[in-house]
């Protein structure tokens, strides 16, 4: 338990204390840690992943540090999102949200996917 404690405190500490008028590679690069630790939660079967998994307000709090790192980005940042390196991060990005849909969990992250796709 404490380890996943301290998995949720290092993924919250990741939220730059900057304004959110923060530069597109700073908020690219904490939403990419983020999305790495989502990534490996949803997809590794570990202690850390199952003590997260049965305490629904630690995916709650793992989804608010996502969301408001994402919620810094303006138009111009998600279509950068979405088409920067043929769209690989989007693609993978999909991928996540695909498995957090089949268990029920983080629906703002199909909010977001939303977002990046009507980027223009």
């Amino acid at each position: 338990m404490d380890e996943a404690v301290g998995m949720l405190d290092v993924f919250i500490e990741l939220i730059p204390l900057r304004p959110p008028h923060t530069h597109y590679v700073e908020k690219f690069s904490v939403l990419d840690v983020q999305y790495k630790i989502l990534h490996c939660l949803l997809t590794q079967n570990n202690p850390i992943k199952q003590v997260i998994k049965g305490k629904r307000e630690m995916w709650e709090a793992l989804e608010d540090c996502f969301m408001e790192i994402f919620d810094r980005f303006d138009k111009d940042d998600l279509h950068r999102l979405r088409t920067e390196d043929d769209g690989i991060w989007c693609a993978m990005f999909d991928l996540v949200c695909h498995w957090t849909n089949a268990e029920h969990i983080l629906p703002k992250l199909s909010e977001a996917r939303q977002a990046i796709a009507e980027a223009s």
